[in-house]
């Protein structure tokens, strides 16, 4: 399960056998920097997250909180195939044209 966490980070979790719990966060994207504490712009914060798998790898678009307003999405990119403790690398805009778009439509 992908989900946004109070708009603080997305978490990664797997599902109970029976899918009606999570497991516990595996993995986390789109953490705030330590060492901006209390600096953090909405530009900066994700939410609306779509995940894809190509290669043997993770990648996640999400979106930016502006509200309404149009902004940059964020594409992110796994250290590896298994999603557990999984680090990731943002890798920027995919679609820097593409305004007004969440990706959790995908």
């Amino acid at each position: 399960m992908l989900r946004d966490v109070d708009h603080k980070f997305i978490a990664i979790s797997r599902l109970s056998d029976d899918f009606l719990h999570t497991t516990g966060v595996i993995s986390k994207l789109c953490e705030p920097d330590p060492r901006r504490a209390g600096r953090r712009r909405n530009r900066d914060k994700c939410e609306a997250p779509a995940m894809f798998k190509l290669h043997g790898l993770h990648y996640v678009i999400t979106s930016g909180q502006s509200g309404w307003a149009s902004n940059p999405l964020t594409l992110w990119r796994s250290s590896g195939a298994a999603l557990e403790g999984a680090r990731w690398t943002r890798l920027g805009n995919p679609a820097p044209t593409l305004s007004y778009a969440q990706p959790a439509y995908a």
